[in-house]
């Protein structure tokens, strides 16, 4: 046990805080933690765990850091590990937004995307001729 950050009483060190309770942080009130470990993020005065599908760490509830599966990569909200576009240049740095989800700028094969499929096409399929 430690003392209340107020030293009006006693409370338990933070559980799963990087930081030992020398270092931790102050909302002016209650102690923080400032560095939850691998996994979990702050709130509040405690380190919740990341319960985002798939995400390994997380920057707070709904903001994924790091994907589980190597091959996923971030929605653009970083909000969940999605799949890769199939067809498109392997590259983030050619993905573009639409709204929450991702499209792809230069697909690969000749294709272009289709925004009805949101995949990457033949010029036949998506244009009709």
């Amino acid at each position: 046990m430690i003392p209340t950050y107020l030293e009006d009483g006693c409370q338990n060190p933070i559980e799963n805080c990087e930081v030992d309770s020398t270092n931790y942080a102050t909302n002016g009130a209650h102690f923080v933690c400032p560095v939850c470990q691998f996994g979990y993020f702050a709130k509040g005065t405690h380190c919740a765990p990341c319960e985002i599908s798939g995400c390994l760490d997380c920057s707070q509830k709904d903001i994924c850091l790091i994907c589980e599966d190597t091959t996923k990569i971030l929605s653009p909200t970083a909000s969940a590990c999605v799949s890769a576009i199939s067809g498109c240049i392997d590259d983030t740095d050619n993905y573009g937004v639409l709204g929450s989800d991702w499209i792809c700028l230069h697909c690969s094969g000749g294709k272009v995307w289709n925004n009805g499929t949101n995949l990457c096409d033949t010029c036949k399929n998506v244009f009709g001729s």
